[in-house]
C-alpha cells in the first residue's frame, strides 16, 4: 500500500511537470576542451558517421552538431577501434578518414563538409579558414 502510494505520488509530480511545459534540470554541458584531452576507448565496425558520432557522444559527453546528410551518408562508412586515446585525435583522425572538417567551438564541436570550389579557384587557397581541414 505504501509502496504505491509513494508510486502515485511520483507519477502525480512527473504529469504536473510535463502538463506545466517545464523540463526537468539538465546538466550543463561540459567544457569542450576539457572533453577533447580525455581517453576515449571504442571499437565500431561499418557504421555511419552519425552512428559513430553518436557512440562518441555517449562516451564524453560533447555537444556535436552534424548536418544530417552528412550524418545518415551510407556511402560514408567508419570502421575504428581505439583504446585510450585522446578524444582530439579519434576526432582528427575520423575527420580525415572521411574527408570531412570540423571546429571546436565553446559550446562543442561543428562538424561539417568543405564547400565545393569554384572552377578555376585553387583549392588550398582557404585552408584553415573556418575550422579544421585534415
Amino acid at each position: 500500500m505504501r509502496a504505491s502510494l509513494l508510486c502515485a505520488i511520483v507519477l502525480l509530480a512527473a504529469a504536473s511537470l510535463l502538463l506545466a511545459g517545464e523540463a526537468p534540470p539538465q546538466e550543463p554541458p561540459r567544457d569542450p576542451n576539457e572533453v577533447l584531452v580525455g581517453p576515449v576507448t571504442i571499437a565500431i565496425n561499418d557504421a555511419s558517421l552519425g552512428q559513430a558520432i553518436d557512440l562518441l557522444i555517449g562516451q564524453c559527453g560533447l555537444n556535436v552538431i552534424v548536418p544530417t546528410a552528412l550524418a545518415d551518408d551510407e556511402e560514408l562508412r567508419v570502421n575504428m577501434s581505439v583504446r585510450g586515446v585522446p578524444l582530439r585525435d579519434v576526432v582528427q583522425g575520423l575527420a580525415a578518414a572521411c574527408g570531412i572538417n570540423y571546429q571546436i567551438t565553446d559550446g562543442g564541436l561543428v562538424i561539417f563538409t568543405a564547400p565545393e570550389p569554384e572552377p578555376g579557384e585553387d583549392e588550398n587557397a582557404d585552408e584553415g579558414q573556418g575550422g579544421v581541414k585534415i
